[in-house]
C-alpha cells in the first residue's frame, strides 16, 4: 500500500471523528468523539514515529553491512593494515549525536568504497601474476673449481 493512501485513510478517520465531535447534539457523543480524535492523533504520531524508526534502522543496517562486508573481504585478502587505517580515519570523522542522524551512512559507504578499491588493486595484481605463471630462473651456484682463479695457480696442483 502506498504511503499516501495510508495518510489519506488516517486523516479521513480523523476528519470523521472531528466532524462527529463538532456536529453531534449529544454531549456524551461530542466528548467521546473528541477523546477518540485525540487518541487517533496520538496513534498517528506513534505510527509515523515507528515508520521513521524503521527507516533509520534500515539505513543504519545497510551501511553497517556494507562496511563490515568490505572489511572482511579486505582482511581475508591480507589488507588488515589498510582496513585499520580506513576505519581509524572514519572514527576521526564520525559525528556521534542524538540530535540528528549524524554522518554514519556517508562515512560508512565512503570507507567501504575505499576499502574495496584497495582490495581490488591487490587482488588484480595477484591474479595477473598467477595467470602469467612467472618463473624466475635461479642460476646454479658456481662450483669452486671452475670459477675460482686462485685454484688454477695454486701450488698444490
Amino acid at each position: 500500500m502506498e504511503p499516501i493512501v495510508v495518510i489519506l485513510i488516517f486523516f479521513g478517520i480523523m476528519a470523521g471523528l472531528l466532524f462527529c465531535a463538532a456536529m453531534s447534539e449529544s454531549k456524551k457523543t461530542r466528548l467521546l468523539s473528541g477523546l477518540a480524535a485525540f487518541g487517533w492523533s496520538c496513534l498517528m504520531f506513534l505510527a509515523a514515529n515507528m515508520a521513521e524508526s524503521f527507516e533509520l534502522n534500515v539505513w543504519y543496517s545497510s551501511a553497517a553491512d556494507n562496511l563490515l562486508e568490505s572489511s572482511i573481504e579486505a582482511i581475508d585478502a591480507g589488507q588488515a593494515n589498510h582496513v585499520s587505517t580506513e576505519l581509524s580515519a572514519m572514527r576521526d570523522k564520525l559525528e556521534v549525536t542524538y540530535e540528528h542522524r549524524g554522518n554514519f551512512n556517508e562515512l560508512a559507504l565512503a570507507t567501504a568504497k575505499r576499502i574495496r578499491s584497495g582490495t581490488a588493486r591487490s587482488d588484480e595484481s595477484g591474479i595477473q601474476v598467477e595467470s602469467q605463471n612467472l618463473e624466475i630462473p635461479i642460476p646454479a651456484p658456481p662450483t669452486d673449481d671452475a670459477t675460482d682463479p686462485s685454484a688454477e695457480s695454486s701450488p698444490e696442483h
